[in-house]
């Protein structure tokens, strides 16, 4: 019977694995079977760095703030790739995605990538369920099982703080 149990938890833990890895953890593109050298995109703006991409035939280019702050880069002029995956020179299937990280023009680039690259999915909260069964003493009594439940929640938030000063002085 401990087998059973055992093989319950690995199963619970492996569809908790898989429920994760749905969120971000594969390989996020379909390979087309020709491959191309990426361009080096580095300091030209969104608008040119997605021009090369395309020119070059990847046409999955990702982008995003790499200060972190997840700003629109709609106008695609105003901002300046700071760091590019795969670099530039890799060979690599035309399908994989070309993931940028871009500043404002007129912003120098982060020491690091502060965006979150690695995931292709926005989303902020991950949720994962895993049920531990532990065996009780052998008796046979159904008493004696115990069933523990994890829950952990990721939460991204913003915290706005306002504060207000009054002073008073009475002669």
């Amino acid at each position: 019977m401990r087998g059973a149990r055992t093989a319950a938890v690995g199963l619970a833990v492996a569809g908790a694995l898989a429920a994760v890895a749905a969120c971000g953890g594969g390989p996020g593109y379909k390979k087309t079977g020709t491959t191309a050298t990426l361009p080096g995109m580095t300091g030209r703006t969104l608008a040119a760095a997605r021009s090369a991409a395309n020119s070059a035939g990847f046409h999955n280019v990702q982008v995003s703030d790499a200060t972190g702050a997840k700003r629109s880069t709609a106008d695609a002029t105003a901002w300046r790739v700071c760091f590019q995956k795969p670099g530039s020179g890799t060979s690599s299937d035309t399908g994989v995605p070309v993931r940028l990280s871009v500043a404002r023009s007129y912003e120098p680039c982060p020491a690091e990538d502060a965006s979150n690259t690695s995931s292709p999915h926005p989303t902020r909260t991950h949720r994962t369920t895993i049920h531990h069964y532990y065996g009780g003493s052998g008796s046979g009594s159904s008493d004696d099982s115990t069933t523990t439940h994890h829950t952990t929640t990721h939460h991204s938030t913003t915290h706005h703080s306002t504060s207000h000063h009054s002073s008073s002085h009475h002669h």
